[in-house]
């Protein structure tokens, strides 16, 4: 298993941001250029934690040669996130399709 960690600096508010990324992903789709669909397949409240499963979808530009031997299922994944509303972090781990 690989274990990725980021630190990203927003210029916006904590308040704002944390939520809207956790409760309005999908709406943001139309301006992440490579991701063609999130589909949120499951929430789950548990205190100040929250589950969700989602399907993600890429493409993009994908030179034509290229997509001849990548199939849709090596261009999603399913991933698994839990988002912890007293620490104000989030873990996810994917499981791609291919």
């Amino acid at each position: 298993m690989t274990i990725f960690s980021t630190d990203v600096c927003i210029p916006f508010p904590r308040d704002l941001v944390y939520p809207t990324y956790r409760d309005k992903l999908v709406e943001l789709v139309p301006y992440l250029p490579d991701v063609k669909s999130i589909v949120i397949k499951s929430r789950r409240e548990e205190g100040a934690k929250i589950h969700f499963v989602s399907d993600w979808h890429v493409g993009g530009d994908i030179p034509f040669a290229a997509r001849a031997i990548l199939s849709d299922e090596m261009l999603s994944w399913t991933e698994y996130t839990t988002w912890d509303e007293s620490e104000l972090t989030m873990e996810w781990r994917l499981e791609t399709g291919a």
